[in-house]
């Protein structure tokens, strides 16, 4: 008999690290010579094997904005104002992501008048940090940048610039700060031409030269080692003009109940805190 024509007309996901995938099979022809009591389970297999080969050959494609970069909006949340947005960053600071920022806060009609970018990055490649830094200095002239890390989040090394960026320069005194030398890959040892250029860049985006003068005399950025300071040391005990404002290390939630059933569970997405 004829198998008949069986449409699997399903799009699915596949998502590994941060990458989606989508495939479509819209037609699936088969034609048996006998009657087999099970077709129709028959029929379930071979779509699924069909779509199984689909999703082994097919191209992945990649997320439209570097993958460590969470946009909030207000069809995200009701309290962010729609001529504003949240962003998250969270991972090294590396390509494409001063690419990804052009794109979404520049433009000949930018979106967005009030723009929060909230860090915890360990620092990153120095010349992908220049670029951010060239394109956050272009949205500072049609929108108003602030800057912020949050309890527990991190701010280090190349992170430090970008935080300057801000207007505003919010952290927690719970945040961690981490100072070093510039150095490559395979060794601990600063490099002096690459550290001094990192130091220039520290001193362009506003950083207290006695702060960085104290980091190159204490050996701070010249020998192997890091310095690692809390936020409250940072705004407290030296004398840096990186923070604007100290953030309370004690910040309220709203209480939220995620329906999960007992085989599946899924982890709370943090809601973007207030701009202000």
């Amino acid at each position: 008999m004829k198998f008949g024509v069986h449409q699997c007309n399903e799009t699915f996901n596949i998502e590994y690290g941060f990458i989606v995938a989508r495939y479509n099979l819209h037609r699936l022809t088969d034609k048996m010579k006998t009657v087999q009591p099970t077709r129709s389970r028959t029929a379930v297999i071979v779509c699924s094997l069909v779509l199984l080969l689909a999703a082994s050959s097919s191209p992945l494609a990649e997320e439209p904005f570097h993958r460590g970069l969470e946009i909030f909006t207000h069809k995200d949340q009701a309290s962010i104002a729609e001529d504003a947005v949240g962003l998250r960053f969270t991972g090294p600071i590396i390509s494409p992501l001063a690419k990804d920022l052009g794109n979404l806060l520049l433009g000949p009609e930018p979106k967005y008048q009030r723009i929060m970018l909230e860090l915890d990055s360990p620092g990153g490649d120095l010349e992908e940090v220049k670029k951010v830094i060239v394109v956050l200095k272009a949205v500072r002239e049609i929108a108003k940048l602030d800057t912020r890390v949050m309890a527990s989040g991190m701010c280090a090394s190349g992170c430090v610039p970008i935080f300057m960026q801000g207007t505003r320069r919010k952290a927690s005194g719970a945040s961690v700060w981490m100072f070093h030398g510039a150095h490559g890959n395979n060794t601990n040892v600063p490099s002096p031409d690459a550290t001094k250029e990192f130091l220039d860049v520290l001193t362009n985006a506003g950083v207290n030269t006695d702060f960085i003068l104290q980091l190159s005399n204490l050996g701070y950025v010249t020998k192997p080692g890091k310095l690692w300071l809390s936020g409250y040391e940072l705004n407290h005990l030296y004398d840096a003009d990186i923070l604007t404002e100290l953030l309370p290390s004690w910040v309220p939630e709203k209480p939220i109940f995620v329906q999960t059933t007992p085989m599946m569970s899924a982890p709370l997405k943090q809601n973007f805190q207030p701009l202000d």
